[in-house]
């Protein structure tokens, strides 16, 4: 089993949520047309480390197929939690 999962915020309000919690990423988090989490469930440097190798291979994919794609850090993990 992966020690993450991938999440698909579908529901704007809920990016609106998440958006508060963003820091300077606030416009995009809300105004995407998908917004991916990647959740980490297990608290270990390994889990960080598979989560960061599965997003470089689907930012790798998306490039492929012509998908604009943009990862982000900064917002508050515990708040993204709660959602």
């Amino acid at each position: 089993m992966q020690p993450y999962k991938l999440i698909v915020v579908e529901h704007h309000d809920t990016r609106v949520l998440l958006g508060e919690h963003s820091f300077t990423n606030k416009a995009k988090v809300v105004n995407t047309s998908q917004l991916l989490v990647f959740a980490i469930y297990q608290n270990l440097d390994m889990a960080y480390t598979e989560a960061y190798l599965a997003l470089g291979n689907m930012l790798t994919t998306y490039a492929v197929i012509g998908v604009d794609a943009s990862p982000m850090e900064g917002f508050t993990n515990e708040k993204y939690d709660e959602y």
